[in-house]
């Protein structure tokens, strides 16, 4: 019976700590929910800290250490800041957008349907708030300089100038998934190559170990191929980061179109299917 006793006890008070510490982890979450709202409603929250942080340095005589020089892009920053928050999903973080930057164009028409499709292929090392932060960081170079540089910058392009038109003139432009949509358009392909390797029945009459052989694709698989397509195009640009190599695969299709590598590339099978 003392046994019982003992393992009676032992079990309340497991249990006791349990509740104990479920509504301490309750709380925190209300907390973490409060947080996330005052960052979501209140738009000068950054600008006040910045400001409280500079009087910090002024007071110290730490100013001319500390403080450098620093361009940014008010959606960028506010993007990356939301790292710090906890959410359900990715997908929430969204909402912390700043989009003053855009005129207040920027408008969710299509939700995040190719948004959200684009993100897996190229997540890196599972990090999605990055992944996210860098599209929309390319996104909006991309709109700036068009919107704000002059056209001579952009020479090299083709299709520079209508695209430029359609900006300056149309709202829809604005929208993530509008551009991303565009450019999948642009690329779609119904045809793709793909690679095999030789089967040892025909290995000591052919030199090579692999073959490639032109494939249709279903309705369902040229999105997916689309995505995958462009993201490897990503991964093999030169510049050193994401967002730089998001910007200039992008620019190829938005302003070169039919020059751009990837409708070349997709030209170039179609010309070989007409030719079996």
């Amino acid at each position: 019976m003392k046994q019982l006793k003992k393992i009676m006890i032992n079990k309340t008070k497991i249990i006791n700590n349990d509740i104990i510490y479920t509504k301490k982890t309750y709380q925190q979450k209300i907390l973490n929910l409060k947080l996330y709202n005052n960052f979501q409603t209140n738009l000068n929250f950054y600008s006040k800290q910045s400001i409280k942080f500079q009087d910090l340095l002024l007071n110290t005589n730490l100013n001319k250490l500390f403080y450098t020089e620093h361009m940014s892009y008010a959606l960028e920053d506010r993007f990356s800041n939301s790292k710090y928050h906890t959410f359900d999903s990715y997908l929430t973080s969204i909402e912390l957008i700043d989009v003053n930057i855009l005129k207040k164009k920027f408008n969710y028409k299509y939700k995040y349907s190719m948004f959200t499709y684009f993100i897996p292929f190229l997540i890196k090392n599972g990090k999605k708030l990055n992944t996210i932060n860098f599209i929309i960081k390319g996104i909006s170079n991309i709109y700036d300089s068009l919107k704000y540089n002059k056209i001579t910058q952009f020479e090299t392009y083709s299709y520079v100038n209508q695209f430029k038109h359609y900006i300056d003139t149309a709202d829809d432009v604005y929208n993530i998934n509008f551009l991303i949509h565009w450019i999948i358009n642009i690329y779609k392909p119904v045809f793709d190559v793909k690679c095999f390797n030789v089967p040892k029945i025909h290995k000591k009459k052919s030199a090579k170990t692999v073959l490639f052989k032109i494939v249709y694709l279903s309705e369902k698989n040229r999105l997916k191929t689309a995505y995958k397509h462009i993201s490897t195009c990503i991964r093999q640009d030169n510049s050193s980061k994401l967002n730089n190599r998001i910007t200039n695969v992008f620019l190829d299709l938005l302003l070169n179109y039919k020059k751009s590598y990837l409708y070349t590339r997709k030209m170039y099978i179609y010309e070989q299917v007409m030719d079996m």
